[in-house]
C-alpha cells in the first residue's frame, strides 16, 4: 500500500580507501562509508539526471534533482524514481517519491524485507530477491577532478527507512602528458568485465559485492575529454569499472585529435577495488608508437547502430555502437558536451566518418548504411588536416568519389547533407556544392533557412532511413495460365497496366508451373528471371524474395493488381477475380542500419547551437523509436475520400491513374507519389479549382497544374518538390518558404502581387510572368539561369547576384535602369517595353539574342557583342547603329528610330532586316546575300526614290524578298510617294 513516510534523506557517501605508494590513490579522505538515509513518500519528482559532485577532501555530495532508484519488492523497470528536493550541494538531501508496501507510519518493516537504494536512477536497474542489477557505460565522459552525470555508482539496503549508501565501482585515475588527447580506452589484457550489465548484492558484512555472472559484459572503457575537447595536461581525470583483477595487466589507448592512436600497456597483474582509483600518471608520454586510427566499434546484434562525429577544427568522434534505450543517455550525453569552436573540417570530418563505418563490426543483416551531415557553411581547414589533397576542390572531390563508389559491409553509402547557411558564407555557390557533393543524390541534400526547420528535416532523414532498412517478400496466387501468358503483377494501384511503374512481369510456363524471363520495373529481387510456384489445385504461387523498390518505400498488398496481357487486342485485361486480401501476402522484415551523425560545432552557430544539440538528439530518438515500431503514423492516414481531398482534384488523379479509386484513397496511399501533372491545355482547361489534400503528397517532387481555376494553393508540407508549374490559373499569392528545393518554378499567368523567392536558393529556373508584381527580389537566387519577369509593374531589378544567368525577361515592366553588368554570362536579354534611357552591354560578350525595343535609348553600343545574331532595337530614339564588329548577325529590327545611315557591309549572314520608319536615304545590301526579308519602308530616300544597292537590279529582284509577306516596293512619306530602285 502506498503511505506517506516522513522525514529526511541523509546521503554521504564516504568511501574506504588505501594508500598505495605507485599505483593507488587515496581518493577519499573519510574512513565512513554511509550515514543514514530517511525517505519522505510524498509524489514522484521529476527532474533532470544529474551527477553525484566528489569534493576536493575526497567525500561526495548531492546535488539538486538528484535522482535514486527506490526498489521494495521486485521491479524491473528502474524501480521507484526519488529526487532530491535540496537546493544547493550538500552531504545531506530530502528525497521525495512513492513508494509501495510500506506499513503505516513508514516504520514498520516486514521482517526480513529491505528497502534498497541505487544511484543513480535508470530504467535500466533491476531489482530481484536480494540481487540489483545495475549498468556502466562503456562510452564515459570525463569530468575534471570528478565523476560525470550519473557515472558513479552506488547502493544501500536496510529493514527501515534508514539507508546508507556503499561505492560499488572503482577505477583509475589518470593524467596525461599530451595536450590533445581525446579520448582514453582501458581495457584488461586477457578480456576481463569492466563495465555493460552485472549483479550486485551484499556480501556478510553488508558490503556491495558484484558477482562474477556476466549479463552483457564489456571488456573496455572508453572516457572522453570534457566537451568533446581535450584532456588538459596534469588535470585528474577518472574511469570507473567494476572491481575485478587484471590477470595480464591492462592496455591503455589514447587518441589524439588528429586521429592517431598509441597504446601503453602493462603486463603486471592489477587489481580493480570497491572505492579504490589507481594512479596511472601520463602513460601517454610511455608510447612507443603513434598510428591513424578509424574509430570502430559496433557489435553483432540485429538493431540500429550509430556514431557520431562533431566538428569544429578537429573532429570529436564517439564510436559506432548499437543504439538502445540504455544507450541512448550515453549519446545525448556526448552530444551534449559538445561545444563551438572557430573552424569547419567539413570534408576532413566526412571522409573520416566513412572509413569508421569500414572499421566497425556489424550484424549479418545489416542493410542500411548512412551518413547524415550537418553543416553552417563552408569548409575551413581539412586540407590542413590531410594535406594530400592540396586543395579543397580536390578533397571535395575524394570524399564524394568514396560517398559514391565505396561500400561498408558489401552495402553502398546513403548520404544526407543539410545546410544551414551562415552568415560568414560569402560563397553562396560553393555553400551549395558541398550540400550536393557530401549527398548521395539531389533528393538528399537539404537547406534549411533557419535553425526551426532543422528538425524537421532530421525527422524526415529518419522516417526515409527507416523505409529504406525494409526487406519485403511478396506471394501471388492466381490460377494457372494458358501456356506462354504474359502475366504482370502491378504494385502501386494503378487503374491500368500500361500506367505502372512499379511492377513484376513475367511468362507463364505451363510445362514448369513457373514463370520465366521475369522482369521487374521499378525494384529488384532476388528470385531471378525464373520463378517456380507452388501448385495447389488450379492454383499457383509465386513467392518474389528480397523485394527492394528503387526509391526505398514499403509495398502494400492493398495495391497488388493482376494482368494478363491479350494478344489480340494488344492491351493488359485485368483479372477482376483477383482479391488481394485472399490471393496475395507481403512479408516486411526490418533489418539493422548503421548511421553515422556528422555535426557541426563552429562558433558561427552562436546562439543556435543547443538547438542543433537537441535536434540532433530528437533525431536519435525518432530513429529508435522507429526501429521498435514506436514511430509516428501519417496524420490522417485513415481518412479516406473526398473529407480529406477536393473531389475535383482527387478525379484527375483518378482519370490520370495516380490513384485507383477517388472515393477510397487514404492519405497513406498518396504519401510515396513523387509526380503529378493534372494540367489542362490552352484550348481545354482543366476543371480543378482548389488543391486541398496536396498536403498528404510529402514525397511529390514535380507538380504540375497548369490551365485550371486553382485559387490558393498550400503546399508548404512538400518540401521535397524540385518542380512546380502553377500558371494559368487564378492564384493571388504563393508562398513557397518551405520548398527549398525548388529548381524550376512557372507562376505565370496568375494575379500574384507578391512573390518571395529568398528561401528558394536553389531555383535555376524562375518564369513569373503576367503577374501583378511591383517588386522582385531574387538576391539569394544566385543559381538562377533563367529568369522571365515580363508583364509585371516592377520598377527596379536587382540582378548583381546572378551571375549564372544566360537567358533574361524583363520586359513590359517599368524599369529606367537596368544593370546587367555582373551577368557575364547572359546569352539571350529580353527588356524591351520599358523606360530605359540606356542600356551597357559592354560586359555581355556572350549575348547572341537581344531585344530592347520600345524604350528611350538615344545610343547603343554593341561592339563587345559580337556574339549577336538577334538584335531587336526598334521604337527607339538611335541616331547611328554600329554593327560592323557583329558580323554573326542574322536578324536586324531597327525600325522606328532617327537613323540616317546604316552599314552592313559587315554582316553578310544577314537573312531578316526591318530598317523602317528612319531617316535613311538610301541602302547597301550588295554584300547580304541571304536576305530573305527586308522591310524599309517609312523611310524618306532621295527624290521620291530609295535607293538600294544589291546583288541584283530593277529587272532581275531577288524572288527571295519580294515573296516575304510584308514586302512594299513603294509607300507614301511626307505627302509623297516612295518607291524601292535596286540597282547593281
Amino acid at each position: 500500500m502506498n503511505t506517506k513516510i516522513k522525514s529526511l534523506i541523509i546521503f554521504c557517501v564516504a568511501i574506504i580507501c588505501s594508500a598505495c605508494e605507485s599505483l593507488y590513490d587515496d581518493l577519499f579522505s573519510s574512513p565512513q562509508e554511509g550515514v543514514e538515509l530517511t525517505i519522505t513518500a510524498v509524489r514522484e519528482g521529476i527532474g533532470p539526471d544529474s551527477r553525484t559532485v566528489r569534493l576536493e577532501d575526497g567525500s561526495v555530495e548531492w546535488l539538486p534533482m538528484d535522482e535514486i532508484s527506490v526498489f521494495y519488492g521486485n521491479d524491473n523497470n528502474g524501480g521507484s524514481k526519488f529526487t532530491a528536493q535540496n537546493t544547493m550541494q550538500t552531504a545531506i538531501a530530502e528525497f521525495k517519491g512513492r513508494l509501495t508496501d510500506i506499513s503505516a507510519g513508514g516504520e514498520n518493516f516486514t521482517d526480513g524485507k529491505y528497502i534498497y537504494g541505487v544511484y543513480p536512477y535508470s530504467l535500466k536497474t533491476r531489482f530481484n530477491n536480494g540481487i540489483t542489477t545495475i549498468s556502466l557505460p562503456t562510452h564515459q565522459t570525463a569530468a575534471e577532478g570528478t565523476f560525470y552525470n550519473g557515472l558513479f555508482p552506488t547502493i544501500a539496503r536496510a529493514q527501515g527507512v534508514n539507508l546508507a549508501f556503499y561505492n560499488i565501482c572503482g577505477g583509475v585515475k589518470f593524467t596525461v602528458s599530451r595536450d590533445d588527447i581525446t579520448s582514453v580506452t582501458f581495457k584488461g589484457n586477457a578480456g576481463e568485465r569492466v563495465a555493460g550489465m552485472a549483479n550486485v548484492t551484499f556480501d556478510s558484512s553488508d558490503k556491495p559485492i558484484v558477482l562474477d555472472e556476466e549479463i552483457e559484459s564489456k571488456n573496455e572503457i572508453t572516457v572522453y575529454a570534457p566537451a568533446g575537447g581535450c584532456f588538459e595536461v596534469g588535470k585528474d581525470y577518472y574511469i570507473v569499472a567494476y572491481p575485478t583483477t587484471l590477470t595480464s595487466g591492462f592496455t591503455m589507448t589514447f587518441r589524439t585529435s588528429d586521429m592517431k592512436e598509441g597504446s601503453y600497456i602493462s603486463e603486471t597483474p592489477t587489481t580493480i577495488e570497491r572505492s579504490i582509483f589507481g594512479i596511472v600518471s601520463e602513460a601517454d608520454s610511455k608510447v612507443t608508437e603513434w598510428t591513424d586510427y578509424a574509430m570502430g566499434g559496433g557489435g553483432y546484434n540485429s538493431g540500429i547502430y550509430l556514431g557520431i562525429i562533431g566538428f569544429n577544427d578537429i573532429p570529436y568522434p564517439y564510436p559506432i555502437s548499437e543504439l538502445t534505450e540504455s544507450s541512448k543517455p550515453d549519446f545525448y550525453s556526448f552530444i551534449d558536451d559538445l561545444n563551438m569552436k572557430i573552424g569547419t573540417t567539413l570534408y576532413y570530418s566526412v571522409d573520416r566518418a566513412i572509413t569508421t563505418l569500414q572499421t566497425a563490426t556489424y550484424p549479418s543483416d545489416l542493410y542500411n548504411v548512412a551518413i547524415v551531415t550537418f553543416t553552417d557553411g563552408l569548409d575551413q581547414g581539412s586540407h590542413m588536416r590531410d594535406p594530400s589533397h592540396g586543395t579543397d576542390e580536390a578533397y571535395l572531390a575524394a570524399v564524394r568519389s568514396r560517398l559514391t563508389q565505396e561500400k561498408v559491409a558489401g552495402r553502398e553509402i546513403s548520404a544526407y547533407s543539410i545546410g544551414l547557411r551562415g552568415s560568414d558564407v560569402d560563397n553562396i555557390n560553393k555553400f551549395y556544392d558541398n550540400l550536393d557533393q557530401l549527398a548521395s543524390s539531389p533528393d538528399n541534400s537539404y537547406e534549411v533557412s533557419s535553425i526551426d526547420e532543422l528538425n524537421t528535416t532530421f525527422q524526415q532523414i529518419a522516417g526515409q532511413l527507416e523505409q529504406t532498412s525494409y526487406l519485403q517478400k511478396i506471394s501471388i496466387k492466381i490460377p494457372g495460365q494458358a501456356n506462354g501468358t504474359k502475366v504482370r503483377f502491378t504494385l502501386d494501384n494503378v487503374s491500368s497496366a500500361e500506367n505502372s511503374k512499379l511492377y513484376i512481369e513475367g511468362v507463364f510456363d505451363l510445362n514448369t508451373r513457373s514463370l520465366t524471363n521475369v522482369t521487374y520495373n521499378g525494384l529488384t529481387s532476388t528470385s531471378g528471371e525464373t520463378v517456380n510456384g507452388t501448385v495447389d489445385g488450379i492454383f499457383v504461387t509465386f513467392d518474389f524474395d528480397g523485394i527492394v523498390t528503387n526509391n526505398k518505400t514499403v509495398l502494400s498488398k492493398n495495391y497488388i493488381k493482376h494482368w494478363n496481357y491479350v494478344t489480340s487486342t494488344s492491351s493488359w485485361q485485368i483479372n477482376s477475380e483477383f482479391d488481394k486480401n485472399e490471393n496475395a501476402e507481403v512479408i516486411t522484415e526490418k533489418r539493422s542500419m548503421v548511421v553515422m551523425l556528422v555535426l557541426d560545432c563552429s562558433s558561427s552557430l552562436s546562439t543556435d547551437f543547443p538547438k542543433v544539440q537537441e535536434n540532433a538528439k530528437s533525431f536519435i530518438e525518432t530513429l529508435l523509436s522507429n526501429q521498435s515500431g514506436n514511430g509516428n503514423t501519417n496524420p490522417g492516414s485513415n481518412l479516406v475520400g473526398s473529407q480529406w481531398i477536393d473531389p475535383t482534384f482527387a478525379k484527375a488523379l483518378e482519370r490520370q491513374g495516380y490513384i485507383f479509386d477517388a472515393e477510397t484513397t487514404t492519405p497513406a496511399e498518396v504519401a510515396d507519389i513523387t509526380e503529378i501533372d493534372v494540367s489542362g491545355t490552352n484550348s481545354s482547361r482543366g476543371s480543378i479549382t482548389s488543391l486541398r489534400g496536396i498536403e498528404y503528397f510529402t514525397s511529390l517532387k514535380s507538380l504540375s497544374c497548369a490551365y485550371n481555376s486553382v485559387k490558393a494553393i498550400d503546399i508548404s508540407t512538400n518540401t521535397r518538390l524540385t518542380t512546380l508549374n502553377c500558371s494559368y490559373n487564378t492564384l493571388s499569392s504563393l508562398d513557397i518558404s518551405k520548398n527549398t528545393r525548388l529548381t524550376e518554378l512557372d507562376c505565370s499567368n496568375n494575379q500574384i502581387s507578391d512573390l518571395d523567392v529568398s528561401n528558394n536558393a536553389r531555383l535555376t529556373s524562375l518564369i513569373c510572368s503576367d503577374n501583378k508584381l511591383s517588386q522582385l527580389k531574387v538576391n539569394n537566387n544566385v543559381r538562377l539561369t533563367y529568369l522571365n519577369c515580363w508583364f509585371n509593374q516592377l520598377t527596379q531589378l536587382d540582378l548583381s547576384k546572378n551571375t549564372q544567368l544566360t537567358t533574361l525577361f524583363c520586359g513590359s515592366n517599368k524599369l529606367t535602369h537596368l544593370d546587367i553588368s555582373k551577368n557575364t554570362q547572359l546569352t539571350e536579354l529580353y527588356c524591351h517595353f520599358n523606360q530605359l534611357t540606356q542600356l551597357d552591354l559592354s560586359k555581355n560578350m556572350q549575348l547572341r539574342g537581344l531585344d530592347c525595343g520600345y524604350n528611350q535609348l538615344t545610343q547603343l553600343d554593341i561592339s563587345n557583342n559580337t556574339q549577336l545574331t538577334n538584335l531587336h532595337c526598334y521604337s527607339n530614339q538611335l541616331t547611328q547603329l554600329d554593327i560592323s564588329k557583329n558580323t554573326q548577325l542574322t536578324y536586324l529590327y531597327c525600325y522606328f528610330n532617327q537613323l540616317t545611315q546604316l552599314d552592313l557591309s559587315k554582316n553578310t549572314q544577314l537573312r531578316g532586316l526591318d530598317c523602317g520608319y528612319n531617316q535613311l536615304t538610301q541602302l547597301d545590301i550588295s554584300n547580304n546575300t541571304a536576305l530573305t526579308r527586308l522591310l524599309c519602308y517609312g523611310n524618306p530616300g532621295t527624290n521620291r526614290q530609295f535607293r538600294i544597292k544589291a546583288w541584283f537590279d530593277n529587272s532581275n529582284v531577288s524572288s527571295a524578298i519580294t515573296e516575304d509577306e510584308y514586302y512594299q516596293s513603294s509607300w507614301t512619306y511626307d505627302g509623297s510617294t516612295v518607291s524601292i530602285y535596286y540597282y547593281k
